[in-house]
C-alpha cells in the first residue's frame, strides 16, 4: 500500500489596521468562514494558523465573536494549531529590536485575551517571511520552539524528512515549500512531507461544493492518500533526523536578482525607491520623537498609532510590481505615522512642524507618482 503524503499548511491571515470594512466583510466571507466551516465538516483536516492581532481587533470591533469560538473549538479538538506573529505586521529585520519585541508581546496580549487557554504558541510566524539572524535570536529568546522561514532562506538542497535547525539561534525551522504543488499535473509533489505557508486571503471559494485553496486542497475522503499534520507535530515526526543549518536574510517573495545584490527586503526597502526612503525616514523620527515623550499626557495614544504604522502594507504597495501601485494604502500607513506625533499634547512647535514637512513632502511624491503613471495610460 502506498504511503500517505503529509501536508503541512500555515495559514497566515492579516489586515493592516486601516482596512476598509467592506474589503473586511468580503475577506470574512470569502475565506475566513469557509476554512472554519471545511475544518468543522472534515475532521481528518488540520491547519497552523496565524492570525494577527490586527485582524484579531478588527473582527472584535465588527462583533465577529463567533469565529474566535469557533477557532477555540477546533483548536481544542487540535485541527488548529494557533502561532505567535507580531501584531501588527511590520518587516522585523528593518525595526529596532526594541520594537521587535514590543510586536510580538503585544500579539500575544491581544490573541491571548480572545483566544484564551487555546493560545499556547509554539510556533511563530514571520511576517512577511521577512528573516533575519538577528530576529530569529529575539524570537527564541521569547520562548518561542519554532519559527517559520521561505525555503530561500536556507538553500535549494532541503529534504523535508529532516528537521532543521537554525544555527544562529538554535530554534526549529518549519521551512516553506517553494515547489510544494505542480499546477500542471494537479497534484502534491511527491515527498513524504509537504510543507506550505500561505496567505490566507489567497485561498478563495471556487463553488459552494469546494473549497480551492489556490489549488492546493481538494476535498479527500476519509481515506485519503493525505494525512494533514499542524506545524508541531511534523517537527515532532522528523525529530530523530535532526540537522543544523546556515540561514540567509530572506523573505517569502525575494527574487534571484534581488538576492544578487544583497537587497534582501526588496518590497520594503529598496534603496534606489525615493518614496521608501522616505517612509523610512519619515518612521524612525517618528519613533524617535514618541519614545523620548514617554511622560506625554497623551503617550499611549501616540504609541497606540506608532504600533499601527508598522504595517508592511505601507511600503509594499510602493513597489508596484504585483498588485499595482496603490498611493491611498501608501497614504492611510503614513498617516498612522504623522497622527502618533498629533496625538502628544506637549510636543513643542518645531518638531512638530518637522514631522509635518516630512510628511507633507512625502503625500506629494506619492500622489505625483500616481499622476505621473495615470497620464502615461
Amino acid at each position: 500500500m502506498k504511503e500517505p503524503i503529509r501536508i503541512v499548511y500555515l495559514f497566515h491571515i492579516y489586515q493592516p489596521h486601516w482596512q476598509t470594512r467592506e474589503v473586511l466583510e468580503d475577506n470574512y466571507n470569502k475565506f475566513y468562514l469557509p476554512l472554519l466551516q471545511v475544518l468543522e465538516t472534515n475532521p481528518n483536516y488540520k491547519i497552523t494558523l496565524n492570525i494577527s492581532a490586527s485582524l484579531t481587533e478588527q473582527l472584535v470591533r465588527e462583533n465577529k465573536i463567533d469565529f474566535f469560538d469557533r477557532v477555540k473549538a477546533l483548536a481544542k479538538k487540535g485541527q488548529i494549531e494557533l502561532v505567535g506573529s507580531a501584531a501588527y505586521h511590520p518587516v522585523l529585520p528593518l525595526i529596532p529590536e526594541e520594537e521587535v519585541i514590543r510586536q510580538i508581546k503585544l500579539n500575544d496580549e491581544i490573541n491571548s485575551k480572545y483566544f484564551g487557554e487555546e493560545w499556547r504558541r509554539k510556533g511563530f510566524f514571520i511576517p512577511e517571511l521577512a528573516y533575519s539572524q538577528e530576529v530569529s535570536k529575539v524570537i527564541k529568546s521569547l520562548g518561542f520552539d519554532w519559527i517559520s522561514i521561505d525555503q530561500t532562506a536556507v538553500g535549494e538542497n532541503i529534504d523535508w524528512n529532516n528537521l532543521y535547525i537554525d544555527k544562529s539561534s538554535g530554534i526549529k525551522l518549519l521551512i516553506n515549500n517553494r515547489v510544494f504543488y505542480t499546477p500542471d499535473e494537479h497534484k502534491f509533489s511527491h515527498n513524504k512531507y509537504n510543507v506550505l505557508i500561505s496567505d490566507g486571503e489567497n485561498q478563495i471559494n471556487k463553488d459552494e461544493n469546494d473549497i480551492d485553496w489556490s489549488m492546493y486542497l481538494k476535498k479527500t475522503e476519509p481515506d485519503s492518500e493525505y494525512i494533514y499534520l499542524t506545524g508541531s507535530e511534523y517537527l515532532d515526526e522528523v525529530k530523530e533526523n535532526k540537522l543544523e543549518i546556515e540561514t540567509e536574510k530572506s523573505n517569502w517573495q525575494l527574487r534571484k536578482e534581488e538576492k544578487e545584490v544583497n537587497s534582501y527586503y526588496h518590497l520594503w526597502k529598496n534603496d534606489s525607491e525615493p518614496i521608501h526612503k522616505m517612509l523610512w525616514d519619515l518612521l524612525y523620527e517618528v519613533m524617535k520623537i514618541v519614545n523620548e515623550n514617554s511622560e506625554d499626557k497623551n503617550f499611549n495614544l501616540a504609541r497606540t498609532e506608532l504600533d499601527k504604522s508598522l504595517a508592511s502594507c505601507t511600503w509594499w504597495w510602493v513597489d508596484g510590481r504585483i498588485y499595482g501601485y496603490d498611493p491611498t494604502a501608501i497614504e492611510l500607513g503614513a498617516h498612522a505615522m504623522v497622527n502618533s506625533i498629533r496625538s502628544l499634547m506637549d510636543l513643542d512647535k518645531e518638531t512638530r512642524i518637522k514631522i509635518e514637512k516630512l510628511y507633507s513632502e512625502l503625500l506629494f511624491k506619492v500622489w505625483e507618482r500616481h499622476w505621473q503613471n495615470f497620464n502615461k495610460k
